[in-house]
């Protein structure tokens, strides 16, 4: 799995067919992509200016865990 923010390479890893959790907390979640699996802030306001640094590492974690990778 690939865990990374709204870059470049969080698209590469998805189109090379890894299942990709990103991290959105500066931009607007994608949704274009099936294995690019959205995180954002808590609350109802997802994105914004500073709100990456709302995303712990305990929610990341959390949300590997819940995709149910091999």
């Amino acid at each position: 799995a690939c865990v990374g923010n709204d870059t470049g390479m969080l698209q590469v890893a998805a189109a090379c067919g890894t299942a990709s959790l990103g991290l959105f907390g500066g931009s607007v979640p994608l949704n274009q992509d099936t294995r690019i699996f959205p995180l954002s802030p808590p609350g109802n306001v997802q994105h914004g200016e500073n709100r990456m640094a709302e995303i712990s590492v305990d929610m990341v974690i959390k949300s590997l865990r819940s995709l149910d990778l091999p």
